[in-house]
């Protein structure tokens, strides 16, 4: 809500106070260490901050936002629109210090095992290509679990993450090698349809000759 005007809105993102240390999508407006660090601070995207206050500054400014009960957020920030193909994609982004501030959630939190919930987790490795302290760390983590069903943690590579990972919306491979597939039957029905009409235009066209002939017309 801005002034008295509600909107429906999505990708709204709780995030910890790092997201533009670890990542590199640019803050237009606010400090980048601490736009995200109290609770209920919101930054918005380009898009989001004309939409919903015009020309003027956003920062220092306050929104009321309703996921299961409504609070007053203060708008702390300013990021440029993420691109049409990143993997991110957000409106809102939220210091993730808000959950822990409403009763409702908190409590969910402390309930939750480890793996519970939609949290994705971000690591950014010295060395890229050796994750295998990193993968043992993940299961020591996963064999504390008191669960009847234990988790196991697997690393995707954020280039892979859009083909490769099993949650969010995301790509699928399988789709992708299906799509060939289906593109070369169609190509293959095509080409039968087309020689199916050239036999049967040859074919009309043979009778007409013959019929010609009989009437003792020449070529």
């Amino acid at each position: 809500v801005a002034g008295h005007a509600p909107f429906a809105e999505n990708d709204l993102l709780f995030t910890d106070a790092g997201f533009f240390h670890f990542f590199t999508f640019k803050l237009l407006a606010g400090n980048p260490a601490t736009a995200l660090q109290a609770p209920f601070s919101v930054v918005l995207s380009q898009r989001m901050a004309t939409k919903y206050f015009g020309d003027q500054d956003p920062v220092g400014k306050t929104l009321r936002i309703k996921t299961d009960s409504t609070y007053l957020y203060q708008v702390t920030g300013v990021a440029a629109d993420a691109p049409s193909n990143s993997s991110i994609t957000f409106n809102f982004l939220a210091s993730v210090s808000s959950l822990r501030a409403m009763p409702e959630v908190a409590a969910l939190i402390k309930s939750q095992p480890v793996g519970g919930g939609s949290f994705k987790t971000y690591f950014k490795l010295q060395q890229p290509a050796d994750t295998t302290k990193l993968q043992r760390t993940l299961q020591l983590l996963a064999a504390k679990q008191e669960a009847a069903e234990k988790e196991t943690f697997v690393l995707t590579a954020l280039p892979n993450i859009h083909l490769q990972a099993n949650f969010g919306d995301f790509a699928n491979t399988k789709y992708i090698k299906i799509f060939p597939l289906v593109a070369g039957l169609i190509l293959i029905l095509a080409l039968i349809n087309y020689m199916s009409l050239s036999t049967a235009r040859s074919t009309i066209r043979a009778k007409e000759i013959g019929v010609r002939k009989v009437f003792g017309a020449g070529r």
